[in-house]
This record gives structure tokens, sequence and C-alpha cells, in this order.
């Protein structure tokens, strides 16, 4: 029952990716491979959901995988997000139909981890990063502003569906003179960062960003999961918290930014 109730949130998840788009940028849609070995429609996706076979579910794919697909499927794959669906194979269904009710129900791995090492009323820790510009930018130096300080990296699909939200909903809001947003790729080269947003750039989503190939940076925020977002006060205090890309959460990040500005 868990499972399939995860499989509908992922549904609704993805969905959203395609839901609100601005008139400027025009979102991927969404692509779902069934078992590395077909696509299928959302609607097939809900159908294999109820029948409570479902293995994992994986959202995005990294270059090698991309590519992988293009040559299976075609065009279809092009620049849009991929969803993975995987199902039971016969004899882990019949496995499966052999537990009892109460055995089926498992906590998903690392559920009892937290994502980030800092929370709220925590102070920002001190870090110096380099921009893919060259320039380099302080902690420290920002303070006297609202920051926001987003954790991503090019392999995360998540994190690129959020940065399609962020004009609209972040950048194009708040005046530069109150208000820094600080992304920080996370154990990546400085290449691989700069052609991902060349990319975006190319579709109206245009911002420079920090990079941190060792993780140095990383260490001292988060321990799991990106997108990882913290809102900054003035003091430079952690005010918000926000892990992960959701329906709500950058309306939660932008009017926890407002009430910090004003």
């Amino acid at each position: 029952m868990k499972l399939k109730l995860l499989v509908l949130l992922f549904l609704s998840f993805v969905s959203l990716a395609q839901a609100q788009e601005s008139k400027e940028i025009q979102k991927p849609q969404r692509v779902y491979i069934l078992n590395d070995s077909s696509i299928v429609t959302e609607s097939e996706v809900k159908e294999i959901a109820q029948s409570g076979y479902v293995k994992n579910l994986v959202s995005g794919a990294t270059d090698e995988e991309r590519k992988r697909y293009q040559e299976k499927f075609g065009d279809v794959i092009g620049d849009n997000f991929i969803a993975r669906i995987y199902t039971l194979t016969e004899a882990e269904k019949k496995e499966k139909e052999g537990r009892s009710k109460e055995a089926i129900v498992e906590k998903p791995a690392g559920a009892s981890k937290n994502s980030h090492a800092l929370k709220v009323n925590d102070k920002a820790k001190e870090f110096k990063v380099e921009l893919v510009d060259g320039t380099f930018v302080k902690m420290s130096d920002l303070k006297g502003k609202v920051v926001m300080l987003n954790f991503w990296a090019t392999w995360c699909q998540p994190c690129i569906m959020e940065f399609y939200e962020l004009p609209e909903k972040i950048l194009q809001k708040y005046d530069p003179k109150d208000f820094v947003f600080l992304t920080i790729s996370r154990g990546e080269p400085k290449e691989k960062v700069q052609k991902t947003l060349a990319k975006l750039k190319e579709k109206g989503i245009d911002f420079n960003s920090g990079i941190d190939p060792n993780e140095e940076i990383w260490k001292l925020y988060g321990e799991e999961g990106i997108p990882l977002n913290f809102i900054i006060d003035r003091q430079g205090v952690i005010r918000h918290v926000s892990i992960g890309y959701g329906e709500t959460q950058l309306d939660e990040m932008s009017e926890k930014i407002r009430k910090l500005i004003n």
C-alpha cells in the first residue's frame, strides 16, 4: 500500500514539472521508461502501481544512460526529463505474494537519516567558493543580505526541475541589493557545470554557480540528498531548510525570503 502511494506521489511530483509553465521558459516533458525496455504513458504507470509490483522508481538519468536511451528510443528522449519504473520479476512476485501483509510494509532505505548537517537557527558555516566565471565568494561577504544557498549537481534531475521554476518564483522577485541566490554544485568539475549552465541559459535560465569538486563545502552543510536549500537571514542565521523538489517548496522559500527582506 505504501509503495502504491509512493508511486502516486512520484507521478504527482513529475507532473508538477509540466504543470505551471512560464511563457518565457518552455519546460521539458516527462518520458516514462519501464524496465529499461519500453516507453509507457502516465496512465499505464498508474495501472502498474495499482498492481503492487513496482520495485523501484528512479527520477533522472546520467549522461551515459541518456545516450543509451536515445540510441534505443530515438528522438522522443531529447532533453526531456526521464522517469524510470522497475517492476518485480516473476520470481519476486511469487515471493511477495507469499509474505504476510505485515511483512511487506518496510521503511524506505535511509529513512532515519538526515539530509542536512545544519538546521534552522544554526549559524551558517563560513566558506570561500569559486564561481564558474572565475570569481570567488565568501559566506561572510554576504552578511547584511538575505541568502538562498542551494546545493545541486548536473546529474540531479529534481535540481534541474527546480531551476526551471526559479526565475519566476525567486530570481525575478527580489532586488540584488537585498537578496543573493548562491548555488553550489557538489562533487563536479567546472567544465561539466559550465556546460549545464550554458544549456539552461539557452532556455532563459541564467545564473552563476559555485563549484565544490571535492565536496568540502557540501560536507559543512549537507549529508545526503539534493537539491538542498538554506534560507539565511541578514545576520547569517539559517531560517529555513528545504530538501528535494516539490510543488510548494519554492513558494514557501519565496515567502520566507519576502518576510526576511521586509
